[in-house]
């Protein structure tokens, strides 16, 4: 007997001594390449950093020739693009800072563990009410880092500020956060461009330049009204279909789950020195994403010190939960709804290359999170061989749908139509037409399509076959709301 209690004791301490170990590898590790990712809260170039993907800053004929297309692809021209592009990073929302600073004056009050007495003095104004979802400075660079490498990668399309802007379209949703964004975007595209304050009108945003012969405008709707960018909340019938209750089982599942309540006593035994301090699942959840937002600006964050790497990746999956069931594959009235976008983009790659058009050549949208993760899902893209639920969360931390990967911040997909040597297999378009999908600036194989320069016929036809009847009455009404819509 007493041996079966020395072995049981034996492997107590290695419990034990496996969590304190793992308590200590922190997120200051930052250049660690197992380090967890925040969720759609994960910084651009983190994002690109973690999938190790091919370099941003190459020509469409250099990319070509990296993916060993160059061959099928060396007589084309760019002469279109259809680019969707989430904001970029952007400051808390509102709830996650007020119940930030209530916990933070709780704590400079409480006596706390000395080793994480610096706390006290973080700076509160750096998260405000009045800085709630606003575009940091970082999210505005994001945008202009982007769109700074288009001229060089098709560059016929943006050969000077007049090609630029020249068949150009821009669209925003309502938000300051994406209307900021494309003005940052605009800016990156014409490096010699100087606009003069921004003239702001009911439904667009005039950027002029100094010599007064140039300008752009921003056009967008109103957020209940942008069956485009934002379908899901705009249509009437899509809204009241959406419960959020069943939408958030899973995140609420896995947020009261004993491995999120371990993250809390975790975190709880950090800070405590009395064995009073007390703390709630929503206060935690207001440290991570402080904690996300801090690194994602600053590279490091105090907070960050409080989570231990596998705190992280816990709370990681929680986000990442909320992701899939409420903008991703976890129902389909979460995606159908964005066949009217997606039925936009095949227009446009048509109309783009057919002969004698003088439609817009270049149309950039500046959207959301949801907007990105919906598309892809109706497309087919990034859908995992297991589904994600608040019971089966991976303990390796190799779990599939990744919100970090799929729709960081400034996250982008974007369509490329070339024009290439040979006979067309569209009717009135000329020579031979190839589309180049990228994600987040790296090459895409969609579908059917057997190359990255897919045909565009090919193409056409798969993106119409996923738009389907594209009547949201039925989408959002009696036939999706009245079937099981978990996929």
């Amino acid at each position: 007997m007493a041996s079966v209690a020395e072995a049981y004791v034996f492997l107590t301490y290695l419990k034990v001594l496996f969590l304190t170990v793992t308590t200590y590898l922190t997120c200051t590790a930052h250049n660690s390449p197992t380090r967890p990712m925040f969720s759609v809260f994960t910084s651009y170039n983190d994002s690109l950093e973690k999938t190790h993907g091919l370099p941003t800053n190459l020509s469409w004929s250099q990319l070509a020739s990296t993916v060993g297309e160059d061959k099928t692809s060396s007589s084309c021209q760019p002469v279109g693009i259809y680019s969707i592009q989430r904001h970029g990073s952007r400051y808390p929302e509102q709830r996650i800072i007020t119940t930030y600073q209530t916990f933070f004056s709780r704590i400079a009050r409480s006596r706390i563990n000395e080793e994480f007495a610096y706390l006290k003095n973080e700076p509160l104004d750096r998260f405000t009410v009045e800085k709630a979802e606003c575009l940091t400075d970082k999210g505005y660079n994001e945008l202009l880092e982007i769109s700074a490498r288009y001229p060089a990668r098709l560059f016929p399309l943006f050969r000077d500020p007049v090609s630029i802007f020249t068949q150009s379209s821009f669209q925003s949703t309502e938000t300051n956060r994406t209307k900021e964004s494309a003005e940052a975007f605009i800016s990156g595209l014409c490096k010699e461009c100087r606009f003069i304050t921004p003239k702001h009108d009911e439904d667009k945003l005039i950027l002029v330049m100094k010599d007064g012969k140039i300008y752009s405008e921003i056009h967008w709707l109103p957020i209940l009204h942008d069956p485009l960018l934002l379908p899901k909340i705009s249509s009437g019938i899509c809204k009241d279909s959406i419960a959020i209750e069943e939408h958030s089982r899973e995140f609420y599942s896995f947020k009261n789950s004993p491995f999120v309540e371990e993250v809390l006593h975790h975190v709880i035994s950090r800070l405590d020195y009395t064995g009073d301090f007390s703390m709630t699942l929503d206060e935690l959840q207001s440290l991570y994403e402080i904690c996300a937002t801090e690194m994602n600006l600053f590279g490091a964050s105090n907070w960050c010190k409080l989570f231990s790497q596998s705190d992280l990746r816990a709370m990681e999956y929680l986000y990442d939960l909320q992701e899939y069931w409420y903008s991703s594959y976890g129902y389909r009235i979460n995606y159908l709804p964005y066949c009217v976008l997606l039925q936009d983009i095949a227009s446009h790659l048509e109309s783009s290359v057919a002969s004698g058009s003088t439609s817009t050549k270049k149309i950039f949208k500046f959207a959301h999170s949801t907007t990105i993760q919906g598309l892809f899902a109706l497309l087919g893209l990034y859908r995992t061989s297991v589904i994600p639920t608040a019971d089966n969360y991976p303990l390796d931390g190799n779990w599939e749908y990744r919100g970090g990967i799929i729709s960081p911040y400034a996250a982008n997909i974007v369509f490329s139509v070339f024009r290439c040597a040979g006979r067309s297999t569209l009717p009135n378009a000329i020579g031979d037409v190839k589309v180049l999908i990228t994600h987040n600036e790296q090459p895409l194989k969609i579908g059917p399509c057997d190359s990255y320069y897919c045909d565009l016929t090919t193409l056409t036809s798969y993106l119409r076959s996923k738009v389907g009847s594209c009547d949201l009455d039925e989408i959002c009404g009696g036939v999706v709301r009245d079937l099981p819509m978990k996929t």
